[in-house]
């Protein structure tokens, strides 16, 4: 009876142990058929991008008299950073450029989303970080600020690497 119990807890510890493995395995993106002699075409294989993902809206400048929006208009030319969650930045004057010249680049995006005022833009995104030591390096200790400028007609689309962000305007 004591040796079958151990039996189960180890097969459940291999089950475990082999679901967590197949985890780290990439998912189907296709299937393609391979004949003796013969060459075939894989076609175009897609997956979801593991280092980026984008964000898209429009920046509004509104007036409110008791939280009830009395005024509002698009913000056209409006810088928006994009900062890791609770991360602070306290002189915006040491956000610096990306010696790396990261552009996040991303094309032909309805950043409202209802194919009207913000359809088929290009958008490109600016990896800055903060020096907190002022040395003109990007050390460990600092992080990197991304940053849009809205369109002439508010809208913005963000490329970013996976994570929580807090927004500035």
């Amino acid at each position: 009876m004591k040796e079958e119990v151990v039996n189960k807890v180890l097969i459940i510890i291999i089950l475990i142990f082999l679901f967590g493995v197949s985890l780290k395995f990439s998912e189907i993106t296709g299937y393609a058929v391979v004949e003796k002699g013969e060459t075939g075409d894989a076609g175009k294989q897609e997956k979801n991008n593991p280092n980026y993902g984008a964000l898209k809206g429009t920046l509004v400048l509104v007036i409110k008299d008791n939280g009830k929006i009395i005024s509002s208009e698009d913000a056209p030319n409006q810088v928006i950073s994009f900062i890791e969650k609770n991360k602070q930045i306290s002189d915006w004057s040491l956000v610096k450029e990306d010696s790396k010249k990261y552009k996040g680049e991303l094309e032909n995006v309805d950043a409202d989303g209802d194919e009207s005022k913000c359809s088929s833009q290009d958008y490109e995104t600016e990896r800055r970080y903060y020096d907190i030591n002022n040395d003109n390096q990007k050390n460990d200790d600092e992080f990197y600020v991304y940053q849009i400028t809205t369109n002439d007609k508010g809208c913005f689309a963000v490329k970013l690497p996976p994570g929580e962000y807090d927004i500035y305007t």
